[in-house]
């Protein structure tokens, strides 16, 4: 295997240090398959894409560890990955193992070129954050999302630590008999941080606190087209 983890790996990352490649990300659960977090492509079969070690992954050998780096997740405390088969239903509610309440969630349709939705406990403020939604592979700022998240209009559904919800009608996240997979985060101490924070414009600030050393951050804006 190309990168090595030390730990079985759920979820990667690929990048490559220079230029301008997307952003490849592969999962345990769709083996042999990757979608570009940048684009809305539904997921390429390839074969190299693999998950059968227990403490590395990947097999392609144009991905040459001296020219990509590999980010790597395994599920547990703070972090676990959900398939699921869309049903179109007024409220869909579906399980997953983080044994916390998630406070980010990313979805992806696997069958379709249909956008990466995202919610996160910081959305609108903090206010009924999960009435809305933001994308991870566009530029546009926080938008109204209705009962994406379940619920009626504009009362979307906190997830729990055992399950997530979804409303009806949105190709993204929803669809009848399409197949998604879904990446959720929590924060824990000492392991990871979901948070959102104000800029300030200025050279000295602001600080914002994780409580370890993180190895990987990532920071979209929420309320402007960036």
């Amino acid at each position: 295997p190309n990168y090595d983890s030390g730990f079985p790996v759920d979820f990667a990352l690929v990048k490559k240090r220079t230029g301008t490649e997307s952003w490849w990300p592969g999962a345990r659960l769709i083996s042999g398959k990757y979608l570009q977090t940048n684009d809305n492509a539904y997921a390429n079969v390839n074969g190299s894409w693999v998950f059968d070690s227990n403490d590395s992954w990947n097999r392609d050998s144009s991905f040459n560890s001296d020219i990509y780096n590999s980010w790597m997740w395994k599920r547990g405390q703070g972090f676990d990955v959900v398939t699921y088969t869309g049903f179109n239903a007024t409220e869909s509610s579906f399980a997953h193992n983080l044994g916390r309440v998630p406070e980010m969630i990313w979805l992806k349709n696997l069958n379709s070129a249909q956008n990466w939705a995202v919610g996160h406990k910081g959305l609108n403020g903090g206010t009924n954050p999960w009435n809305y939604r933001i994308l991870l592979n566009s530029s546009n700022a926080t938008s109204g999302a209705n009962d994406y998240w379940g619920g009626t209009s504009n009362t979307g559904i906190q997830p729990t630590s055992t399950h997530f919800f979804l409303g009806p009608s949105w190709a993204e996240s929803n669809a009848w008999n399409n197949e998604y997979i879904a990446f959720l985060f929590a924060s824990v101490s000492g392991i990871s941080k979901v948070g959102s924070y104000t800029g300030n414009n200025s050279s000295s600030g602001p600080t914002v606190t994780t409580g370890f050393s993180p190895r990987f951050i990532l920071i979209k804006t929420l309320d402007a087209d960036n």
